[in-house]
């Protein structure tokens, strides 16, 4: 709900009242260890002004980042292939602390159809 109510924006930079405790944005300083950010440029779901609002945080906050960007991407850029193994490979260089193979491929197969 916004301000006035309703369940549509009435000015651009309004924020709906429940967004203030689910900002992550206001958490950046809390921050430990190191982020991997991925996002889609063509993201429904989290546009990438939102991507870049953490960034900013990230940055006031003198905290590290890294950052994916999946271009000509949506929300579910993150599944590919691609993002998959560049994901894997950070976990492995962050969490184990040893240099991730590089002969390591990715294979997507579509999930089956449950009846």
């Amino acid at each position: 709900m916004y301000s006035d109510g309703g369940r549509t924006r009435t000015r651009p930079d309004e924020a709906p009242k429940s967004w203030e405790p689910l900002d992550i944005t206001a958490m950046a300083g809390n921050l430990e260890g190191r982020l991997l950010i991925v996002y889609g440029d063509m993201d429904e779901n989290v546009p990438p002004a939102q991507a870049f609002r953490l960034v900013d945080a990230l940055i006031k906050a003198n905290k590290p980042y890294d950052l994916l960007y999946l271009p000509n991407r949506n929300h579910g850029g993150g599944a590919e292939p691609y993002a998959l193994l560049r994901t894997w490979d950070y976990f492995v260089e962050h969490l184990l602390g040893i240099e991730p193979p590089r002969d390591v491929t990715f294979e997507v197969k579509p999930a089956a159809t449950v009846f």
